[in-house]
């Protein structure tokens, strides 16, 4: 009964959770099942569905399953990959008029790749996790949060920010493309390490479930 409760819900409750707010993007289910958590509902999203997302929206993928979400609109569209047992949240996405897109997330665990295109609209994105702040604004790029206490960004193209958030030392670095970083709880970043291109190529594989979203993923972004 409860499966089918949630299989109702995953049909009929997608409107906005709140009068006047408005669709951010749209999430893919790859493979396997991804709830969502809207306000008090918990919708059950399957293989090959999609569902219009909201800012304050929380993402989480079941074991064996990944899913892609797009957010804002035409040439500067945003991806995030989310791989297994990933819990993505979004705080807040605004896109106003003549001024830059501003994203604020959360991820609580899990893998993460994220391809910011930054073109003619500057933007500002920032992703934390329990350990750190990661700040981009047209790259593409890993992030792995294996434990409560760690995160990992890695590079792909553009230059990303990581920050830790707690520690005697507040410190930032910079992870220019082909490079890798991570911060363990309560110390600053470690120096970034460059990775071999056997090590770039398995981890930029790390979260492809089908050609569809290998060809997405790995188109050679423009410049910022």
């Amino acid at each position: 009964m409860r499966w089918l409760l949630l299989g109702i819900l995953t049909i009929c409750s997608i409107a906005p959770p709140l009068y006047g707010a408005e669709i951010i993007g749209h999430l893919e289910v790859e493979k396997g099942t991804v709830l969502v958590f809207r306000n008090s509902e918990e919708l059950l999203i399957h293989e090959g569905k999609d569902l219009p997302v909201f800012s304050k929206d929380t993402l989480q993928t079941l074991p064996q399953s990944s899913a892609k979400l797009i957010l804002g609109s035409g040439s500067s569209q945003d991806q995030y990959f989310l791989g297994e047992k990933t819990t993505f949240v979004i705080q807040e996405y605004l896109t106003p008029k003549d001024q830059p897109t501003r994203g604020i997330f959360q991820i609580l665990g899990g893998k993460l790749r994220s391809v910011i295109r930054s073109l003619q609209k500057k933007k500002d994105i920032r992703i934390k996790t329990t350990t750190a702040t990661i700040g981009v604004k047209g790259t593409d790029f890993l992030t792995e949060v294996p434990n409560d206490a760690t995160t990992r960004v890695t590079t792909f193209e553009g230059t990303v920010s990581l920050q830790n958030l707690l520690g005697d030392r507040i410190e930032e670095v910079l992870i220019p493309q082909g490079m890798s970083s991570l911060v363990i709880s309560q110390n600053p970043p470690a120096t970034p390490m460059r990775l071999s291109p056997e090590s770039l190529s398995e981890l930029g594989r790390v979260l492809q479930s089908s050609s569809k979203q290998q060809d997405s993923i790995m188109r050679p972004m423009p410049e910022p």
